[in-house]
């Protein structure tokens, strides 16, 4: 035992099973599956897919650089380095987030937002995971059962 295949991966790269054990004491439950995870705000989905939800930000184990296309994007807006999904665009810019193409964003937990390349603070879109924020822990990492449709 221990030394079997990783079945996590974080931003493409294989997590060890004492990482995803120690990780889990701040993310939840993480199962197995491929996943892309925003160290910064904590963002986090299945990759080539759209964000599925927020865990803690900052989790060392999960600290790997994000591909810029880990997200299935294609709006041309940038959120800590990763091209947003039009679905994960269409939510921010219901908080407050313009949508002008060609821009890249930092954004928080908190909610804050500033521009990646000048650093200037330029919205808040409100706490983004409050529950998860206060708690101080998420609720894990699950890749989704397909929906069977009729």
């Amino acid at each position: 035992m221990g030394y079997g295949r990783s079945k996590v991966f974080i931003n493409g790269y294989p997590i060890s099973d004492r990482a995803v054990r120690k990780a889990e004491k701040i993310a939840g439950p993480i199962y197995p599956g491929e996943y892309w995870y925003d160290y910064r705000a904590g963002f986090w989905g299945v990759l080539g897919q759209s964000c599925l939800g927020m865990i803690p930000p900052y989790i060392p184990e999960l600290n790997y650089p994000m591909p810029k296309n880990c997200a299935g994007g294609n709006t041309g807006v940038f959120v800590n380095g990763r091209e947003l999904h039009q679905k994960d665009l269409d939510l921010l810019v219901a908080r407050g987030l313009p949508d002008s193409p060609d821009r890249s964003y930092r954004v928080e937990m908190s909610g804050k937002v500033s521009d990646e390349v000048t650093g200037e603070e330029l919205y808040c879109l409100g706490k983004l995971a409050p529950t998860v924020e206060k708690m101080k822990r998420g609720f894990g990492m699950r890749v989704p059962r397909p929906r069977i449709t009729q």
